[in-house]
């Protein structure tokens, strides 16, 4: 990725606009050769005292160059005299084909113009030898291994890794790189990605002088070890249209340290009919809008923040027409943030998708004003990209219940934000008010043992404490999980009624 940022760069800073320059400046001076396909091209920058950077960019017609037809673009270090080379190939030039290329530099010296004549190539049996190659990507480290099926001598290999093969620009270039095969026509590349591509498939090719063939693959780069998505919102509502007139009903759940703000204006009398701001835990939501033939234009702004930014502000215009209900607005996304959304029709076909969304974007969509009656369920769940946090961090609950002796109840021990089940929880309790009825209360039969029943695992228990785990769970990799980790069952003593607080810690 460096080098293909420098070369884009150095290509657009030193070719693209090279002008001023001293017109008594001596010119670099190049010269080329074409041995077996591979291309030399050497050259001087004169009166040089230091090294310099030098650019080499080959493609069908310079003075009508396009991304197309751009051929070949590279990078090297002069020496302290100013003397350079490229060695490369054109794996897939045609044999008899004429190019130019011009070559400049960070120094002063007017750029060099040249052209390249392979009309003397000599296919040989190219045409017989293909290119089979294989990803390995361990972290941040991606392997790519090949071999030249019929390969003799040592040929050249190029490789280009990009988001899209059909539609690739230069500033989706992630790495391109030229190695030589060994004898037996086997070769290897070894590269770093950058942080950006974590979680992310790239397009690749692999060409060489030695034969027309081209390979092409995939690379897939995992999410990064360092970082994982944290929830910092999840909605679950219902919409529901009696008689033309809408209503939202539902749960809302905020994140630890985050806000929601849900605001609900009349446009048309510049009148607000809700604000809420909704802080962590989960929260019962309930609005009503008027009727969908009042024709007046209404505007949904909800707005999730983590006390230092807006994660993800979603602005929606209501417009009720005689025939249709005109919905547009946008959505903004902070960097590293996610939404996925989901609305489906309750009863019916009529609606049901699924949309992920990982940046700014515009939302418009007409919707027949014909449904007097209807009713759908829409949730959106909100993920912040953070960096891990560390694992001896301690995970707390406090619960709080409340009862007269002899009553039994559950405690439904949930987990946020995990991102390990390799922790031990450890349920703590005051045992002369309560004391457990079943360690095991997703199931219908009460049990006290020790051990496994499910995805639970009872490690021990004594007065006042019991010690478990999650197991056999799976988590999805760069993912937080949250979600019930086991559910107790207890009942309060029969010497006592009131409050009893109950801990949960890893």
């Amino acid at each position: 990725m460096k080098k293909s940022v420098i070369i884009v760069f150095s290509f657009i800073c030193m070719i693209m606009f090279s002008c001023g320059v001293n017109a008594e400046s001596v010119a670099i001076t190049c010269s080329q050769t074409i041995e077996d396909g591979i291309i030399h091209i050497r050259g001087q920058i004169p009166d040089a005292e230091t090294s310099n950077e030098v650019i080499l960019l080959v493609c069908d017609d310079l003075d009508n160059m396009t991304y197309d037809n751009i051929r070949y673009l590279y990078q090297t270090t002069s020496t302290a005299s100013g003397e350079f080379e490229f060695v490369f190939t054109l794996p897939d030039a045609e044999p008899g084909s004429v190019y130019e290329y011009r070559i400049s530099s960070d120094s002063d010296a007017p750029i060099c113009i040249g052209v390249l004549d392979l009309s003397a190539s000599d296919e040989g049996n190219s045409s017989n030898r293909t290119i089979t190659c294989t990803e390995d990507v361990n972290g941040n480290q991606v392997l790519i291994r090949g071999s030249i099926s019929n390969s003799t001598g040592e040929p050249q290999i190029t490789l280009l890794v990009c988001d899209d093969l059909e539609n690739f620009i230069f500033d989706e270039i992630r790495y391109v790189s030229q190695a030589t095969a060994y004898n037996d026509g086997n070769f290897e590349f070894l590269f770093t990605v950058s942080e950006e591509m974590y979680g992310k498939i790239y397009e690749y090719r692999v060409g060489s002088d030695s034969c027309k063939s081209v390979y092409i693959g995939t690379i897939t780069i995992g999410p990064n070890p360092n970082k994982v998505q944290y929830q910092f919102v999840n909605a679950d509502v219902d919409v529901n249209i009696v008689n033309y007139i809408p209503s939202i009903s539902g749960t809302v759940e905020c994140g630890e340290g985050k806000t929601v703000e849900i605001s609900i204006v009349n446009t048309t009398d510049n009148v607000v009919v809700s604000n809420e701001i909704l802080t962590q835990g989960v929260h019962n939501v309930s609005y009503q809008l008027p009727s969908l033939l009042s024709g007046k234009h209404h505007s949904l702004i909800v707005t999730g923040n983590d006390g230092d930014r807006d994660l993800a502000v979603l602005t929606i215009d209501i417009n009720p027409l005689l025939l249709s209900v005109e919905i547009g607005g946008h959505i903004n996304i902070a960097d590293n943030v996610t939404m996925d959304a989901a609305v489906q029709s309750n009863n019916t076909g009529l609606i049901n998708k699924n949309i992920t969304i990982s940046e700014s974007r515009e939302i418009s969509v007409t919707i027949p004003n014909i449904l007097s009656n209807g009713s759908f369920h829409l949730t959106v769940t909100g993920y912040e990209m953070v960096d891990v946090k560390p694992a001896d961090k301690t995970i707390s609950y406090e619960y709080v219940a409340s009862g007269n002796c002899g009553e039994q109840f559950r405690i439904i021990a949930g987990g946020h934000n995990i991102i390990s089940f390799n922790n031990i929880f450890t349920l703590e309790y005051n045992p002369e008010q309560i004391s457990p009825v079943s360690l095991y209360g997703m199931y219908y039969n009460d049990s006290l043992d020790i051990g496994i029943k499910g995805d639970i695992e009872i490690l021990s228990v004594e007065p006042g404490k019991i010690k478990f785990r999650k197991i056999n769970k799976q988590l999805i990799d760069g993912h937080a999980w949250t979600g019930v980790l086991n559910i107790f069952k207890f009942k309060f003593n029969e010497n006592y009624s009131g409050n009893s607080t109950i801990y949960i810690h890893n």
